[in-house]
């Protein structure tokens, strides 16, 4: 072997350190480890090259390979909150299509807050990634939100309300799983059916703008007062139920925004001693992992989680490919209700059939 052998532990080992010791020229060592190196290089050149380099510990700059490609291989994803199971479960099939496609996911937590979400786009340009994810909205963060789009090529967001700038926005088809579960309580019987929602997010504003409609659209009553907005989650869901059933003439059925919040409710009721579904019935949206194991299991609308992380990779290489952000279009999934235990019929009218067990 020609040349010094770098010290183990001086510095990363380069192709020029492979070049040194082995005492080819660093354009020989490139080639030969980019699989380029053709029948220019003999095949004994080659293979000393490349067991110098492993008996070195070299291993390849990706900023380096980077430019040289002119892609990275990376894409970034900016969740809302990292503690959503929605989000979560969404990021682990976006990881396993992305990885089939040749991509690997770098993960950041916005943690609601949109001058956290800058900062890891700022992080994010570092690192050259090929794309990036937006996945839910951030509190007054519009602004933001077009700042981070505008920084880069190839960007899809998911879960928010379109507005200019953004790009195209992939989410679930809201109007459909409020429509699914409206009808499934008004083939209850049940008419006087109050929301549980939250004060801030797009997608559950949406959700609630949707019930307001089709509850006017069918001609049935709706008291302000059987509309809760609370702050979300369990806690959120618990408040606001407890509202919604210590009022004089409570509904006998509730539409949650989500069933985290759809949780709180049950736990609210139960707590009340109101029974889920005798007294009141339930109705989530998301189907989250645990929804089915409630006391009772909760009937809701489920997440076409695989056809929106489908649609997002589509999207997404469509840009990366064209080099641009494609222009704004909203792509709606639709989803499917889940019947379980914690809907029935409406006792206060008389039976008006069985509640279904699924």
């Amino acid at each position: 072997m020609h040349g010094r052998k770098p010290a183990q532990g001086d510095h990363s080992i380069t192709a020029l350190d492979v070049a040194q010791a082995v005492g080819v020229s660093q354009s020989t060592v490139s080639r030969v480890l980019n699989k380029k190196a053709g029948a220019f290089i003999s095949a004994s050149t080659q293979d000393r090259v490349l067991s110098t380099a492993r008996e070195l510990g070299y291993v390849p700059n990706p900023s380096a390979q980077a430019l040289r490609k002119g892609k990275t291989d990376l894409i970034g994803i900016i969740l809302r909150e990292l503690d959503d199971p929605v989000f979560a479960l969404l990021a682990s099939h976006l990881s396993i299509q992305l990885r089939g496609l040749g991509y690997h996911l770098i993960l950041f937590n916005a943690q609601s807050d949109p001058r956290e979400a800058l900062e890891m786009k700022n992080l994010l340009n570092t690192r050259h990634a090929d794309g990036l994810i937006i996945m839910g909205d951030l509190l007054n963060g519009q602004k933001e939100i077009q700042q981070v789009v505008s920084m880069n090529r190839a960007v899809v967001s998911l879960f928010r309300k379109p507005f200019p700038g953004i790009g195209s926005v992939v989410t679930v088809d809201n109007d459909r799983g409020i429509e699914l579960a409206l009808t499934h309580l008004f083939e209850f019987g049940h008419d006087k059916i109050g929301f549980l929602g939250y004060d801030w997010l797009d997608d559950t504003e949406l959700r609630q703008e949707a019930f307001e409609r089709l509850m006017k659209a069918t001609g049935r009553s709706l008291q302000p007062s059987w509309i809760q907005i609370g702050k979300g989650g369990i806690d959120g869901g618990y408040d606001t139920m407890k509202a919604m059933l210590a009022q004089s003439d409570p509904p006998t059925a509730v539409v949650a925004c989500d069933d985290l919040t759809a949780i709180g409710a049950v736990s609210a009721a139960r707590d009340m001693g109101i029974d889920v579904p005798r007294d009141v019935s339930v109705v989530g949206f998301d189907d989250i992992h645990i929804s089915r194991y409630l006391p009772p299991p909760l009937t809701t609308v489920r997440m076409p989680v695989l056809g929106i992380s489908t649609k997002v990779c589509e999207l997404l290489m469509e840009a990366i490919r064209s080099g641009g952000t494609s222009r704004s279009q909203v792509y709606k999934i639709a989803p499917e209700l889940i019947v379980r235990k914690s809907t029935a019929a409406n006792s206060r009218r008389g039976s008006r059939g069985s509640s279904p067990r699924g």
